[in-house]
């Protein structure tokens, strides 16, 4: 064999091999993609499945809440509450039943506390008037009616939901002459703390948990 036949030979097997290499770089470079893809597809669904069963727990805990409420107003239903230095009776209705609300999950960035929720619905507060003495509160069932919206603040810590704290709206305030629910014409002392004063606290504590300012 010639020195030149063994040259042409050479080179015709270093091109086979670079052949061999390229294709093989190309078909790698063919399936990497679909592997990428798949795998940050794969983690979605993940967290969509986890999230959809944090969401049906904390559904189950609202509705018990408000399946624990009664369903039709009644002054028997009044529980005597002290704010110091008063006494009042209160109790709350949610006039459109267990399913009736909205829900937003919100992630956060910390690891103890990796989600928080706020749950909205409608909601009646009856409540009395204040009274120094225990005694008059007890015995006083001229309720006042409050309609609005309340909000409530969830939190999913240790594998369940835990109740911060509510922010109720208060719409239109009302009492009860002659059987029959009047908008209510004068300041009366009331029962329960600033509604700014508990939005503020709340929104303090959302920004706390959820990083937002």
């Amino acid at each position: 064999m010639t020195t030149r036949n063994v040259f042409t030979r050479w080179c015709v097997l270093c091109g086979a091999a670079l052949m061999l290499a390229a294709c093989s770089r190309l078909a790698w470079w063919r399936d990497k993609p679909s592997g990428a893809e798949t795998a940050p597809a794969e983690e979605t669904a993940a967290v969509e499945v986890e999230r959809e069963g944090h969401e049906a727990a904390l559904r189950r805990v609202v509705g018990n809440r408000i399946t624990s409420a009664p369903t039709t107003p009644g002054n028997h239903y009044g529980k005597l509450i002290r704010r110091k230095p008063y006494f009042y009776k209160e109790y709350v209705v949610y006039p459109e039943g267990a399913d009736s609300f909205e829900l937003l999950i919100t992630e956060t960035e910390s690891r103890t506390a990796p989600y928080i929720a706020n749950v909205k619905l409608r909601k009646l507060r009856f409540a009395t008037r204040f009274h120094p003495k225990k005694e008059d509160a007890r015995n006083d069932d001229s309720y006042l009616r409050d309609t609005g919206a309340e909000t409530l603040t969830y939190e999913y810590r240790n594998g369940k939901w835990t109740l911060l704290g509510s922010f109720f709206r208060v719409e239109k305030t009302e009492e009860n002459i002659n059987d029959e629910w009047v908008p209510l014409e004068k300041e009366v002392l009331r029962t329960v703390v600033s509604e700014e004063e508990r939005k503020g606290w709340f929104g303090r504590a959302w920004s706390r948990l959820s990083g937002r300012k």
